[in-house]
């Protein structure tokens, strides 16, 4: 059940990051440019993927860090 928790935790963090990212990338580019170009979107969405992705794996990393504390008297 502990794991099962950590990855809808680490999921969670990856779908918001990952969303909050693609959305600041492309609301960037919107102020520059008139649209949305192809570059600009397949920017928007690597830039959702890799923070996502990064911030999900440092939020698994700390709970299983968190977890294997040994035992206080």
């Amino acid at each position: 059940m502990k794991l099962a928790l950590r990855i809808c935790a680490s999921l969670v963090v990856f779908l918001v990051i990952g969303w909050m990212a693609q959305h600041i990338v492309l609301l960037h580019a919107h102020v520059r440019t008139a649209g949305y170009g192809p570059e600009t979107t397949l920017a928007g969405y690597t830039a959702g993927l890799f923070a996502g992705g990064a911030a999900a794996t440092i939020v698994l990393i700390a709970l299983f860090m968190l977890d294997n504390q040994p035992p206080k008297n």
